[in-house]
């Protein structure tokens, strides 16, 4: 570039000249159309630039809201999840409680041999055939009831 292009340091701006007193403006150098075209459609691309950032940069906005939405509502599930994990881990004991509970008075019962034992013995006495006290009393105090009047039929004759 040629150094006329350049003002001395200190000296007053391209494009104006100076007359002692009188400051005058130059007119501008005749501009390439071609530039100028170029010229706006980089701005026109620029402010399309600018306008789709914004819009990239408001659906980041909403995706990261949703996304802190999803994650709260997940952890609360999980919350919920663990509460309902540890209820069952509990009823779970308990019930493994019981079953030992169960298992072992299963142990205490009769097992079917001495069931088995036990059955040939009943059949054995017979305990069907076999009178209570009371019935043994009425018994005897009938036939002695009978004895006595026999007697007494006897004595009276």
């Amino acid at each position: 570039m040629p150094d006329e292009d350049f003002p001395p340091f200190g000296g007053p701006p391209v494009g104006f000249e100076t007359h002692p007193g009188k400051t005058k403006v130059a007119e501008p150098a005749a501009v390439d159309k071609s530039v100028v075209d170029q010229m706006n459609t980089v701005l026109t691309r620029l402010r399309d630039a600018e306008r789709r950032f914004g819009d990239v940069q408001e659906l980041m906005r909403f995706h990261e809201e949703e996304s802190r939405k999803n994650i709260n509502r997940l952890w609360t599930k999980v919350k919920e999840s663990d509460g309902r994990i540890t209820e069952l881990s509990h009823q779970l004991a308990e019930l493994e409680k019981q079953l030992h509970l169960v298992i072992n008075e299963i142990r205490l019962t009769a097992k079917k041999e001495d069931f088995e034992v036990m059955k040939r013995f009943v059949e054995y006495i017979k305990p069907v055939k076999f009178v209570t006290v009371d019935q043994v009393e009425r018994i005897v105090n009938d036939i002695l009831e009978e004895h006595g009047a026999i007697k007494e039929k006897a004595i009276e004759e």
